[in-house]
Formats: structure tokens, C-alpha cells, sequence
């Protein structure tokens, strides 16, 4: 305002010194003296990148002072018609001075709106970083617990490794939005312009950060559920290191006994060889004696049913009679026939006899005599 203020002085300035330049023309006398001020006039500069802002600036226009009378009166003329045109100029800067401050006001709202966003941001992004420590925290503990017990949680080493990649890549994601937001303020303050692209991008960001959060929330209860599964793992690990001990000490026991075990079983290998041969042999000789049994068995049964066979012959007891008899006898499955002849003599005091008896295992006989005394 002070600028456009200024100009106007100097407008006003210049009609005074038009006004001294009629006076001079009445006076035809002192013509030759006369000499004309420089007139200030405005013109509209084109619009140099600020956003609903126009720009007037003041230019100087040199007098020809070598004007005659004449020439003055029509330099009057057209002096007196710049004067109105910079009226006219005076007026349009006042609209566009409105215009401006207009702009200005929205422009002010614009920036505070986005102002307001790059804090919700940096304020989302706080919470993160607070989340993104403890999620640290949590993974230095995690590899604290995974350190002693090496070996033996590789299940949750590899969760831990996915949580540490997620939180990478979340980092990278909040650096970028970080970036985002600074690249955000340097637009805003050169150009206000790109205050709606700014907003869109607070937006955006809004959004990225929110989907963070949930990740973030995620990876958190990650770390959690492996830190109870460490816990629940480290008193399993306890107890497996007591029962491994326990094995050893069974082991050694067991390995000295084995080793006692091993020189008797060698010794009764040995014996088992021998008396394998002993079991041979005697195996041999009772397979001959069951033949033996066997045969004597069939001879025995044969014996048997002979002697059945011969029990059932009977012969005429008549005095000088000879007689014939036949029998047949059995005994478990063995059977024999048997014939005889007998004799008495007359007076009945001695009586003869003969007899034999046949089966499959041989043949037996008899013969016998029997005498009567008185």
C-alpha cells in the first residue's frame, strides 16, 4: 500500500507542475523559459508467477522542452489526458489491490488447513517412531533370547527376521512420507499455488501413514507372540538340557554294561556253537534211536499179536488122536496167524504138540510136550 501511496504523491506532484506549466503559458513573455516536469504514469505488469496477485508500476515520461506555445498547449492537452488515464489506473490497482488481498486471505486459509495437516503428520509420525523403538526394544530382545538359546529356536529366528524386514520396510516408508512432508512445506512456501497438490498429498500420506499404523500394530503383536514362544521354548530347552544329561549319564552306565554284555554274549555264541553240535549229534542218535524204538515197537506189537494168535489154538485131547488147530491174533494194529498140530497117545499119558505163528515182522514157534505121572 505504501508503494501505491508513494505513486499517487508523485501523480499529484506532477499536476502541480502541470498546473505551473499553464501559468507559464499565459505568460508569452517568459515562453522561452518555460520548461516541462516529467509526468509519471502506471501501467499493469503481467502477472510474474504470484497466484491471483497483478502488479502496477510507475514509468516516467521525459517532456520535449524545446515546446512553443503552441506545442506547450498541446502538451497540456495530452499531459491532462495521461492524468486521467493514471486516475483510471489508480482505480483498477484498487480492485486488483482488493483482488489481491482477497487472494491473500484464501490464501492464509489454504495455508493454515495445510499447516494443520503437516501436523496431524508430524504427530502420526511421532506415534510411529515410539512404535517403531519398542519395536526395536522388542527385536534386541529377541535377539538376546535367540543368542542362548542358538541353535534351537530357528523357527523363531526367522520370525524375527521377517518382523526386522517389516520394520525395514516401514522405516523406509515413514522416511519417505517424512520426505514427502518436507518436500510438501518447501512447495508450500514458494509456491502457494501448489497448495491443493500439498493437500492432496497430506492426504496421501495420511492414508500411508494409517496402513503403517496397522502394520506397525501387526509387527508389535509379532514380537510379543515370539517372545512368549521364546519363554514357553527356554523352560522346554531346560528341561530337554536336564533329560540330555540324564541320557548321558544312562549311556555311560548302559556302555560299560553293553561292553559285559558283549563278552558273554561272545562266550555264549561259543557255547551255543558247541552245544550246536552236541544238539546235532544227539539229534543224530535219537533219530536212531527213534528208529530203534520204532522197529522194537513193530516187533514188540508182532510179538504180541503172535502170541494172541498162538493162545487161541486148541487141539483134540482124545487118546491117539492127532489133531490140527488154526488161530488168529491182533494187537494195536499188528495181526498174526498161527497153526498147530497135536497129539495124544493112547494111554493119555503124554501128549505132543507144535505150533508157529506169522505176521510182516517175523515168525515165531513153540512146541511143547506134557506127560501125565500116575
Amino acid at each position: 500500500m505504501s508503494f501505491f501511496k508513494k505513486n499517487i504523491s508523485i501523480t499529484a506532484m506532477g499536476g502541480l507542475m502541470l498546473s505551473l506549466a499553464v501559468d507559464a503559458a499565459k505568460a508569452e513573455e517568459n515562453v522561452s523559459q518555460v520548461k516541462l516536469p516529467p509526468v509519471f504514469v502506471f501501467e499493469l505488469v503481467e502477472n510474474q508467477g504470484l497466484a491471483n496477485i497483478a502488479l502496477i508500476r510507475p514509468r516516467v515520461i521525459a517532456p520535449d522542452n524545446n515546446l512553443r506555445p503552441g506545442g506547450i498547449v498541446s502538451g497540456i492537452a495530452g499531459l491532462l489526458t495521461l492524468g486521467q488515464e493514471n486516475r483510471n489506473l489508480i482505480s483498477e490497482n484498487r480492485q486488483v489491490i482488493n483482488n489481491n488481498t482477497t487472494a491473500i486471505g484464501q490464501n492464509r486459509t489454504s495455508i493454515s488447513t495445510n499447516a494443520k495437516g503437516v501436523a496431524d503428520n508430524k504427530a502420526a509420525i511421532g506415534r510411529n517412531s515410539g512404535r517403531i523403538d519398542t519395536n526395536a526394544k522388542g527385536v534386541a530382545d529377541n535377539k538376546t533370547a535367540i543368542g542362548q538359546n542358538s541353535g534351537r529356536i530357528d523357527a523363531n529366528a526367522k520370525g524375527v527376521a521377517d518382523n526386522r524386514a517389516a520394520i525395514g520396510q516401514n522405516s523406509d516408508r515413514i522416511d519417505a512420507n517424512a520426505k514427502g512432508v518436507a518436500d510438501n512445506r518447501a512447495a508450500i512456501g514458494q509456491n502457494s499455488g501448489q497448495i491443493d497438490a500439498n493437500a492432496k498429498g497430506v492426504a496421501d500420506n495420511k492414508a500411508a501413514i494409517g496402513r503403517n499404523s496397522g502394520r506397525i500394530d501387526a509387527n508389535a503383536k509379532g514380537v510379543a507372540d515370539n517372545k512368549t514362544a521364546i519363554g514357553r521354548n527356554s523352560g522346554r530347552i531346560d528341561t530337554n538340557a536336564k533329560g540330555v544329561a540324564d541320557n548321558r549319564a544312562a549311556i555311560s552306565q548302559n556302555r560299560g554294561r553293553i561292553n559285559a554284555n558283549a563278552a558273554g554274549v561272545a562266550s555264549n555264541r561259543a557255547a551255543i556253537r558247541q552245544n550246536s553240535a552236541a544238539i546235532s549229534a544227539l539229534g543224530q542218535r535219537v533219530d536212531g534211536l527213534q528208529g530203534q524204538i520204532n522197529s522194537a515197537r513193530k516187533e514188540a506189537r508182532a510179538g504180541a499179536a503172535n502170541a494172541a494168535a498162538l493162545s487161541g489154538l486148541r487141539y483134540d485131547n482124545r487118546p491117539g488122536k492127532v489133531s490140527i488147530a488154526t488161530g488168529v491174533g491182533g494187537f494195536k494194529g499188528s495181526t498174526a496167524l498161527a497153526a498147530g498140530i497135536g497129539y495124544t497117545s493112547k494111554n493119555e499119558n503124554a501128549r505132543y504138540n507144535v505150533s508157529a505163528a506169522y505176521n510182516e515182522a517175523g515168525t515165531s514157534w513153540n512146541a511143547g510136550a506134557s506127560f501125565t505121572l500116575n
